[in-house]
């Protein structure tokens, strides 16, 4: 009875091991999961502050050809 106590011993020890490793290997996954939808998100966020960047250079270019335009005006009268 011995080494079957000692065999079931091991058999119920690998069996703890090999569960905490599948939940181990679970909350990675989710880990995971959760790293790929924040960079997903902040790939969105790049994208719209590249956007919006855009749209200020555009503005800016606006406003000095207005400020240019404005003092070619002003120089001319």
């Amino acid at each position: 009875m011995s080494f079957l106590g000692g065999l079931i011993g091991v058999w119920v020890t690998l069996n703890n091991k090999i569960t905490r490793l599948e939940t181990s290997q679970e909350e990675l996954r989710q880990k995971m999961t959760g790293f790929y939808s924040d960079q997903k998100e902040l790939s969105k966020e790049l994208k719209e502050l590249n956007q919006n960047m855009h749209k200020m250079m555009v503005d800016l270019a606006r406003i000095s050809t207005f400020i240019e335009v404005s003092k070619e005006i002003k120089d001319h009268k």
